[in-house]
């Protein structure tokens, strides 16, 4: 499983990761099993997935289904704060419109060395 990270803002073109290999999985997306389960860990799963393929460490999940790849990410925008309505931007932990859920694998490699 992936490491969550936090929850960020992604405002216009300025976001945490590069929009160049956004993979869009929304029309993957369960609605009602989310609403039972109350997270959409089957997309963070396909996006961390989706990371390992393209060799890096990092990746951010917005929009619910949308998924963002880097290894090294920008957090210029700042992080999302409880007072800014997390819980409602980052939904599921897959963020929302403008928010993006960021998630680290690395430790996938400290595994493999051990």
């Amino acid at each position: 499983m992936a490491l969550w990270m936090g929850c960020y803002h992604s405002i216009g073109d300025a976001g945490v990761f590069p929009n160049t290999g956004m993979v869009n999985l929304r029309s993957q997306i369960d609605w009602n099993l989310w609403t039972r389960v109350g997270h959409g860990e089957d997309i963070i799963k396909k996006c961390g997935e989706e990371a390992l393929k393209k060799g890096v460490h990092n990746f951010g999940v917005e929009f619910y289904g949308e998924c963002y790849f880097g290894d090294s990410p920008d957090y210029s925008q700042g992080k999302v704060q409880t007072s800014d309505g997390c819980d409602q931007h980052c939904k599921w932990d897959v963020g929302g419109p403008d928010t993006m859920v960021v998630y680290n694998l690395a430790w996938i490699d400290r595994l493999k060395t051990q």
